[in-house]
């Protein structure tokens, strides 16, 4: 019974999921991409605003191409959280159930091929976290990027629209799998349960 659940789920991991998961995570490296372009034009603008060369009305288009970037980044975002919700879902309850069977096997002989098989459903969880993970930091050291520009010497207007830049960079890009989010402290969680389970079987084996 054990090896047709594994049959399955490798089944549906080769099948489905490697497709989807692997254009999802390029999807997170674009975004990244995109909010380090973001911040290498927050340092062009404030070349700009400290350039006394440099004419108010370029420094307000520079700020307004800055503006419409993170909001089509947010909104690239959303869109990758629409994508991905589903899809991460069934990575964590595939490679879960991956894990959890091949921890049975394990339990009655800690070397076999269950092992090679573990690690590829663990590993697969990993590289989905780490990426979520890095999108979630690019994202929080935005506001400090933001923060950094020489604003105060901006007219009036500009300073208003830089305020509600700096608002709207607050909020985390953390991307969910319905249930959890995708990043380093759920793979952790992950991987707490999965040992507690394997000390749970092994005792029982044990007996």
């Amino acid at each position: 019974m054990t090896f047709l659940i594994q049959l399955l789920m490798v089944g549906i991991a080769q099948h489905v999921l490697i497709a989807q998961c692997s254009s999802l995570i390029i999807g997170i490296m674009s975004a990244c991409c995109q909010i380090r372009a973001l911040k290498i034009k927050l340092e062009d603008l404030n070349e700009q605003i400290n350039d006394p060369a440099v004419k108010p009305d370029t420094v307000h288009e520079s700020l307004g191409e800055i503006i419409y970037l993170h909001a089509s980044t947010k909104d690239y975002i959303r869109l990758l959280q629409r994508k991905a919700a589903i899809v991460y879902l069934s990575v964590f309850v595939t490679c879960g159930g991956i894990v959890c069977s091949c921890l049975n096997v394990i339990a009655e002989d800690l070397f076999n091929s269950a092992n090679a098989l573990m690690l590829a459903g663990t590993f697969s969880v990993l590289v989905h976290c780490f990426f979520g993970n890095t999108l979630l930091i690019e994202n929080d050291s935005l506001p400090d990027a933001i923060y950094a520009i020489d604003w105060y010497k901006l007219p009036l207007a500009d300073q208003k629209a830089f305020k509600f830049l700096l608002a709207n960079a607050q909020p985390d890009a953390a991307l969910h799998g319905i249930l959890m989010p995708l990043n380093m402290g759920t793979f952790i969680s992950i991987m707490k349960g999965a040992f507690s389970y394997y000390s749970i079987l092994s005792k029982e084996k044990a007996k």
